[in-house]
């Protein structure tokens, strides 16, 4: 779970800070401006729940191993009620005509798009954090010593590879329409081309815009999004080798480390002598 926390916690935050970007890459300049700021903030929100996705498997075959199975079934028969309520609260609160609850959740910033896309991260959320008490109240697997080191070390590194994402998205979204105009100025097919009908002949002739392409914006997309996330990336793993070259290691990066140099990286030597043979 400590290992999970350590990677989906950073991962996270960057997917918050870079919500804008995936869902301008996905919609390839083909969506309304307003859709892609909601589908963005959805993104965000559904992010939220990466970490109670991702130790999900882990608790639920943690207890089919103790032959336990009732347990987590009534706790997720009751996550699942859960979600449904909040399902309604957003079709039928949120979408139905006024009342005291639909004013004040709109004052809070609860509209339907937002109680939709928490419903499934908080259902998780709940969960997890029953099946995780129930599993800790019999094996004691959380300990205070343990995380009086790994709290500070994850939080430190979620910190700094966010910043690292936020202030390198400038520079992404400047590199994107920089490689926009200069593959525009080249002409088709990075320009887009309109159909214009001749009068006289009754031919049509293509005729440049001056605006970019679909395929320009993909590629500017995929800069905007691949130089925060390089960065996010470089900035995360490089703060791991620093914290354990100061003698304040992440237990489950060394665990990773030894894996590769004992497991995964024999494993890929064989497969490269294999294919020399």
């Amino acid at each position: 779970i400590k290992m999970i926390v350590l990677f989906f916690l950073p991962l996270t935050i960057v997917v918050v800070v870079l919500r804008l970007p995936v869902i301008e890459l996905l919609a390839s300049g083909k969506v309304e401006a307003g859709l892609v700021d909601a589908t963005a903030l959805a993104l965000a929100l559904y992010a939220l729940g990466f970490i109670f996705y991702a130790t999900e498997m882990v608790l639920m075959q943690s207890f089919f191993s103790l032959q336990n199975t009732w347990l987590p079934t009534l706790v997720g028969a009751v996550a699942s009620f859960g979600q449904i309520g909040l399902l309604y609260v957003a079709f039928d609160v949120l979408e139905g005509p006024g009342s005291a609850a639909k004013t004040w959740l709109g004052h809070v910033g609860v509209t339907p798009l937002v109680a939709v896309a928490l419903a499934y991260p908080l259902s998780r959320a709940f969960k997890n954090i029953i099946l995780g008490a129930a599993l800790h109240k019999r094996l004691k697997l959380f300990h205070i010593r343990d995380g009086m080191s790994f709290v500070p070390q994850v939080a430190l590194l979620s910190a700094t590879t966010g910043l690292a994402a936020l202030r390198w998205l400038a520079v992404g979204s400047l590199a994107k329409w920089t490689l926009i105009n200069r593959l525009v100025a080249l002409g088709a097919p990075f320009e887009k081309m309109a159909k214009v009908t001749l009068t006289v002949k009754g031919e049509g002739i293509l005729v440049p815009t001056g605006a970019p392409s679909g395929m320009t914006h993909t590629l500017g997309n995929c800069v905007a999004l691949a130089i925060p996330s390089l960065a996010a990336l470089v900035v995360f793993v490089g703060l791991l080798l620093i914290i354990k070259r100061i003698g304040w290691p992440v237990v489950e990066f060394d665990i990773i480390l030894k894996w590769l140099h004992e497991t995964g990286w024999q494993k890929i030597k064989g497969k490269l002598k294999g294919k020399n043979k």
